[in-house]
């Protein structure tokens, strides 16, 4: 009988927390109980003890990275920030029922409610993203996908919500474990595209490779690249 490593991970740091092994029949055991046996607040990842971790696990960490430095710029220059985590929330598929068409307002109940708001609200917003499958994740695409909310039957700006819209600064931060960073361009064609369709301001996009936990922490270039985009969103 095969044993199954248990890992916790860390929300913060995003570390690995060794947990012990279990049998098969403990897991069957865990996942049919799962609503008692987890903590619905907390993420668990389980993992074979034959297979590494994966390599874009190393480059979200990095991205993280990158993240806190835009946030850092942005403070410096002065603006409040706060930073969602999209896989700690609820956010279901675009369901292309055209409801919102009339209403401006998505009939599905879940998290990406609030995010509508705050995404009116914010001057400034900068998208951090991983690489997966040479695409961006599945939570950031359900999170793109509903901004279809904020357009009519006919693709324009709700003319509600145009005032808040215009001229918003949009930026990216990708990173991929390949060492050519231009494997993240499909990610910043949807991005940029999306910015040039709803008339928003595109301020840019900073693209780093780490396939290695803590690699970009080394590359003060890319760094510094992180820093000036938080500020440059901050500038009025």
């Amino acid at each position: 009988m095969s044993a199954i490593q248990l890992y916790k991970e860390d929300p913060e740091t995003y570390e690995r927390i060794n947990l012990g092994t279990i049998t098969e029949s403990q897991l069957d055991f865990l996942m049919e109980n799962l609503e008692e046996e987890f903590d619905e607040d907390e993420e668990y990842l389980l993992m074979p003890d034959t297979i590494d971790f994966l390599q874009e696990q190393g480059a979200d960490r990095d991205l993280l990275t990158l993240l806190e430095k835009a946030l850092a710029g942005a403070r410096d220059a002065g603006a409040e920030v706060e930073k969602i985590v999209l896989c700690r929330k609820k956010i279901s598929g675009c369901l292309d029922c055209e409801k919102c068409n009339e209403t401006g307002v998505c009939v599905i109940k879940d998290d990406m409610r609030e995010i509508h708001k705050k995404i009116l609200e914010a001057e400034a917003i900068i998208h951090s993203v991983p690489v997966y499958f040479w695409s961006m994740t599945s939570q950031m695409k359900a999170y793109l996908d509903r901004w279809c909310a904020f357009f009519d039957g006919q693709w324009a700006m709700h003319k509600a919500y145009r005032p808040k819209m215009k001229g918003k600064k949009i930026g990216l931060i990708t990173v991929c474990g390949d060492p050519n960073v231009s494997t993240a361009d499909p990610i910043v064609h949807s991005f940029k595209s999306t910015c040039e369709f709803a008339r928003l301001n595109w301020i840019g996009v900073v693209q780093a490779s780490a396939s290695a936990k803590g690699e970009i922490t080394k590359n003060e270039a890319v760094k510094k690249k992180a820093l000036e985009l938080g500020k440059k969103a901050a500038t009025p």
